[in-house]
C-alpha cells in the first residue's frame, strides 16, 4: 500500500533507517574493535610497567626494612618499611585504563556479536547465536575480572633471615594486583575469540568479502590462542602460591607476566588487523541488504 500521508511516509522512512542502522551494527563494532585492540596494547604495556615498578618497590622496601632493623626496630622493621615506601603511582593510571578498556570490550563484544549473528542468519543461525552468546558472556566476564584483578589488591608477606649478632627474621607486607583474576579474564577473552574466529570462517561464503572474513577469522583464532595460553602462567602462579615460593609470589608474578605481556601484545595486534578486515565484511554486507 502506497503511503498517502506525510506522517506515514516519515514513519516508513524511520523504520527503514533503523533497519539500515542494525545492518551496520557489525561495521560500528569493527570500528570500536580497532579502538579496543589499540587500547588493549596500551593496557598491556601499563600492566607490565606497573609490575616492573612494583618489583623495584619491593627491593626498596626490603632495603629499608634491613636498614630499620639495624637501628633496633626488630620485628616492626618490615611493617614500618612497607608504610614508608609508597605504592607505585602507576596503579591509578592502570586502574583507569582497565576500566576504560573493559567498557570498550563489553560494547565491542555486543556489537560484533550482533553483527555476526545477523550475517549468520543466511544458513548458520545456530553458530551465530553461539557467537553472540560467547561475545556477550566472554566480554562481560573478561571485563569484570580485569577490573577486579587490578582494583582488588592481594597482600602477602616476603622476608628472610638476616645474620648479625643474632639471626633475625624480617616479614614485609607487600600488596599487588590480583594476577589470578587478570589472567582468568584474559583466558575468558581468548575462549570467546576462538568462537568468533570460527564463526568468521564459517560465514565467509555468505559474504562478498570472502578473503577478509577468512583472514579475519584466522587472525582472531590466533589471537584467541594467545589469550588461552595465559592459562600457563595462571597455573604456574597457583602452584607457586601453594608451595614454599608463596613468600616470594609477588616477584614470581612479575616474572610470570613477562611472557604473559608478550602474548597480550600479540593478541591485540592480531585483533587490530582482524577488526579492520571485519569492517570491510560488515560494511559490504550491510550496504547490499
Amino acid at each position: 500500500m502506497v503511503p498517502t500521508t506525510k506522517n506515514q511516509r516519515k514513519a516508513i522512512e524511520s523504520v527503514y533507517k533503523m533497519q539500515k542502522g542494525l545492518l551496520h551494527t557489525g561495521t560500528i563494532g569493527g570500528i570500536i574493535g580497532v579502538v579496543t585492540a589499540a587500547t588493549g596494547i596500551v593496557w598491556g604495556y601499563l600492566l607490565l610497567t606497573h609490575f616492573v615498578e612494583l618489583s623495584a618497590n619491593v627491593s626498596s622496601t626490603s632495603f629499608m626494612a634491613v636498614y630499620l632493623l639495624s637501628y633496633g626496630y626488630g620485628s616492626l622493621s618490615g611493617i614500618l618499611a612497607s608504610s614508608l615506601i609508597p605504592y607505585p603511582s602507576s596503579w591509578i593510571l592502570l586502574l583507569l585504563s582497565t576500566v576504560l578498556f573493559s567498557m570498550l570490550l563489553v560494547i565491542n563484544g555486543i556489537l560484533i556479536g550482533l553483527g555476526f549473528y545477523d550475517v549468520a542468519q543466511g544458513g548458520r543461525g545456530l553458530l551465530g547465536a553461539v557467537c553472540l552468546g560467547a561475545c556477550i558472556i566472554g566480554s562481560l566476564l573478561a571485563g569484570v575480572l580485569l577490573v577486579l584483578g587490578v582494583a582488588i589488591k592481594t597482600t602477602t608477606t616476603i622476608g628472610g633471615y638476616v645474620l648479625g649478632a643474632a639471626v633475625q627474621t624480617i616479614l614485609i607486607p607487600i600488596s599487588f594486583p590480583n594476577v589470578v583474576f587478570i589472567l582468568e579474564g584474559l583466558v575468558a577473552l581468548g575462549v570467546s575469540l576462538l568462537i568468533v574466529g570460527i564463526t568468521s570462517l564459517s560465514i565467509r561464503k555468505t559474504v562478498d568479502r570472502t578473503e577478509s572474513a577468512l583472514a579475519g577469522g584466522i587472525l582472531c583464532i590466533l589471537g584467541g590462542v594467545f589469550g588461552v595460553l595465559q592459562i600457563i602462567p595462571l597455573l604456574l602462579l597457583r602452584m607457586a602460591a601453594m608451595s614454599s615460593m608463596y613468600s616470594s609470589v609477588v616477584m614470581y608474578a612479575a616474572y610470570t607476566l613477562m611472557p604473559s605481556a608478550i602474548w597480550i601484545f600479540q593478541m591485540f595486534a592480531l585483533l587490530l588487523v582482524a577488526f579492520i578486515l571485519w569492517i570491510r565484511v560488515f560494511y559490504s554486507y550491510g550496504s547490499q541488504k
